[in-house]
This record gives structure tokens, sequence and C-alpha cells, in this order.
């Protein structure tokens, strides 16, 4: 009959692959169990060796808690818990009283400090970090492609053609104009320079327009 109330309790575990992401949360677990081995055979080593000091220490003042050795390594891994670890050095230091009673109070202070709030709580990080390891590898992922998104992004922007930017209209024909000016002063400074230069009646008269190479075709009126 014990047996078979058992089948029917471990047939009530079937009812576990209904609950959502069941899979990731085992895979969870034994990856934060893989990852916290080592710190928890450092942490049981700590408590195995301040159990032993407690237990010399406190053997006749507290044989309840520190009787021998096994009895001292539940009694100090109740103190890691921190809870209810005040009970146990007032129960002592009520015995003792005096010096006994400070250094009682002391030592279990330094106890909690080192391995509850370090220990225990180190342990207790390092396994919830493990169990949340994947969410946390899925949420850098989605950051990671929004990064590589938003960086093509830019570079299309920056990369594309921007249209020029507007200037100062130059009036039409401006080049032409700016040459025949200076062709027209050309023309009139070889007039005037055949003018003053030319007696005969063939020659350019002053203040007549003479066209561009004027010099040249002075000359030549002068001779004939």
């Amino acid at each position: 009959m014990l047996l078979l109330r058992l089948a029917r309790i471990v047939k009530f575990f079937r009812f576990i692959r209904f609950v959502p992401n069941v899979r990731d949360l085992m895979d969870g677990a034994v990856r934060a169990m893989r990852a916290s081995v080592f710190v928890l055979l450092a942490f049981f080593l700590f408590n195995f060796v301040v159990s032993l000091m407690t237990c010399h220490l406190f053997r006749n003042q507290a044989p309840e808690y520190f009787g021998n050795p096994l009895l001292a390594f539940y009694s100090t891994f109740k103190v890691f818990t921190i809870e209810g670890w005040y009970e146990i050095p007032d129960a002592i230091a009520a015995q003792a009283g005096g010096t006994m009673a400070l250094f009682t109070r002391l030592y279990f202070m330094v106890v909690v400090i080192f391995g509850g709030l370090f220990g225990l709580s180190l342990v207790n990080a390092i396994f919830v970090d493990e169990m949340l390891r994947n969410e946390n590898d899925l949420v850098e992922r989605r950051l990671r492609e929004l990064d590589a998104k938003l960086e093509r992004l830019l570079h299309a922007a920056g990369g594309a053609a921007l249209p020029p930017r507007p200037g100062p209209t130059a009036p039409p024909g401006g080049a032409e104009n700016d040459r025949g000016e200076a062709e027209l002063q050309a023309a009139l400074l070889a007039g005037v320079r055949g003018g003053a230069g030319g007696g005969g009646g063939g020659g350019a008269q002053p203040g007549t327009l003479a066209p561009p190479g004027g010099e040249a075709r002075a000359a030549a009126g002068t001779a004939g």
C-alpha cells in the first residue's frame, strides 16, 4: 500500500511539464549547481572549521549547541542563516557573564558577518545568477541586435548624398561679359597708343576705337 501511495505521488509530478518554460528552469538549475559546486564546498569547509573552533571554545558552556562536532556543525550553520542567531550567544553569555560574555557576543558577531552576510550571500548570489543567465543572454543578444540595426541606420544616413547647399547665383553669361570687358579695355589702350604715335591720315585718330590687336594694325597703317 505504501508503494502504491508513493507511485501516486510520483504521478503527480507529471503535471510539472505543464509549467511554462519548465525545461529552461531545469537547465538553469543544473547549470547553477555546476557553477556553485566549488563555492558550496568552500562554504561547507569554512563552516566545518568554524564549528570545530566553536566546539572547542563553548563545549562546556553550551553542550546543547556545541557538545560534539556534528552538533556544532549544525549550530554554526544555523548561525550562518541569521535566523535567530542571537539566541545562542545570549544563552552562552547568560551562563558565563563578565569578560566571557563580551567575548562570546563579539565572536558570534564576526561569525555572522563572515559566514552569513558574506559566505551564504555569495553562494546565493552565484546560484541565482546562473539560474537567470539564460534570460540575461537573451536580453544581451537582443540589445546587440538593436545596436547593429542602429549602426546600419546611422551608416545609411551618413553615406547618402546630401543635396548641395545653394550658393550665390551668378548672372547669366558672367564669364563672357568679363572676357568682353577685358578685350574692350585692351582695344581702347591700343587705340590711344596708335593715335598718339601716328601722324598720317592712315593712322587711327585719337579717341577712335581700334579693334583688338590695334598696335600691329596702327603700325601697318603708319608704314603705308
